[in-house]
């Protein structure tokens, strides 16, 4: 019985939305029962001066992989978008950018798909918080 239609190319939310009209499935919390948890920032005088020049690369070549993601988020392309993030945040001291790729990247190698979009949907705002700390 074919009650679902995929067109192709498809992209990883409508298959996931047809999916979840014919699998068992539970939306998880975390223990606290909340949906997210807000992380504080904190960033070493090293890490501040490199700042400027990763607020670009995140504004640049980052940012045209994040805008190509949108339409379709191919596991592969999702994953060498975390690690970059997560090289990123290592390079340059930046525990808060390394832990959102380690999150994004658990996310794709768990096939959540749920929490993909939700780190996806959430790059610009990753952005706006690390240029609040240049003044």
């Amino acid at each position: 019985d074919f009650d679902g239609l995929l067109v192709k190319p498809i992209s990883i939310t409508d298959l996931f939305i047809v999916l979840i009209n014919y699998l068992p499935h539970d939306i998880l919390k975390d223990k606290k029962g909340r949906k997210s948890e807000k992380m504080k920032i904190e960033l070493s005088p090293e890490a501040l001066l490199n700042l400027p020049k990763v607020i670009q690369e995140l504004e640049s070549t980052l940012m045209s992989s994040w805008h190509s993601l949108q339409d379709q988020q191919a596991m592969e392309e999702v994953e060498k978008f975390a690690i970059a993030l997560i090289e990123l945040g290592e390079k340059n001291e930046l525990n808060f950018l390394t832990i959102y790729g380690q999150n994004l990247l658990q996310s794709v190698q768990n096939f959540d798909i749920e929490a993909i979009l939700k780190y996806l949907r959430n790059y610009p705002e990753v952005i706006k918080k690390l240029k609040g700390f240049i003044k």
